[in-house]
């Protein structure tokens, strides 16, 4: 992450840069329409990686360790990937749209330390849906792993009910 943000001190003084040139209207406003799509792109990226420790920049070992969302499968270990809860192209037109809405829109931009399986899941089962609900679709369950286990807030979204 700090790639992008090179004077950045770490991770999470990037991610408060991003958030301030996203709701900059100037700073968005001085690329063309394909060029600011990217911008926010980017920024967007950046929201999603989670703070790294200082001067250690942006690694894909520490990116999954950082992100508190996650499955029980992507907890145990394996072949793991970082998925974005509600998907990029959904929040880029969103905050291209809705400028004014900046702050709301990348408060949902997270993401979850899913396996390459549950990622296919989520791809078959999550068609049309936005956000948590693709989790819920998919069957999957979603650890809050910043709460204590005995937390209801731990699940993030809960274990499906077996009736």
């Amino acid at each position: 992450m700090l790639r992008y943000f090179p004077r950045c001190e770490n991770s999470l003084e990037a991610m408060t840069e991003a958030r301030k040139l996203l709701a900059s209207p100037s700073f968005l406003g001085q690329f063309s329409d394909c060029l600011r799509e990217f911008m926010v792109r980017k920024l967007l990226w950046v929201l999603t990686e989670g703070p790294c420790p200082t001067g250690s920049g942006s690694t894909r070992r520490h990116k999954y360790e950082e992100v508190p969302f996650r499955t029980p499968a992507a907890q145990a270990g394996g072949n793991r990937r970082h998925e974005h809860v509600f998907d990029l192209k959904w929040a880029v037109a969103e905050l291209l749209a809705h400028p004014d809405r900046c702050h709301e829109i990348a408060d949902q931009i997270v993401a979850c330390v899913v396996t390459e399986e549950e990622h296919q899941q989520l791809k078959a089962h999550g068609r049309g849906l936005v956000g948590w609900e693709r989790y819920k679709s998919a069957g999957l369950t979603v650890l809050d792993v910043r709460k204590d286990p005995s937390d209801p807030a731990y699940w993030k979204v809960p274990a499906p009910s077996s009736s």
